[in-house]
């Protein structure tokens, strides 16, 4: 098996490769925004976010076009060759 190249890390259960933890000093910051890989783009607010997803949904309902790197809404949709 081939490695890929690049990884990052996630908290899901299994070990952590602390190499790929990347840490930032947020001491000073005025807002913090956490989020999951799904969302396009955050924003202050998750209503906010919320409403941009839906929007993006809605005009590419595959998440082909505007988004390719996000998920699709049907998690089953696969492309057949």
């Amino acid at each position: 098996m081939q490695e890929a190249g690049s990884a990052y890390a996630v908290i899901d259960g299994f070990h952590i490769p602390l190499d790929k933890v990347k840490t930032y000093n947020a001491a000073d910051a005025d807002t913090l925004i956490l989020a999951t890989d799904g969302y396009p783009q955050l924003f202050p607010t998750l209503a906010a976010t919320e409403a941009h997803l839906q929007e993006c949904l809605h005009e590419d309902p595959l998440m082909h076009w505007l988004r390719h790197s996000i998920r699709s809404k049907d998690k089953w949709i696969g492309w057949k060759i």
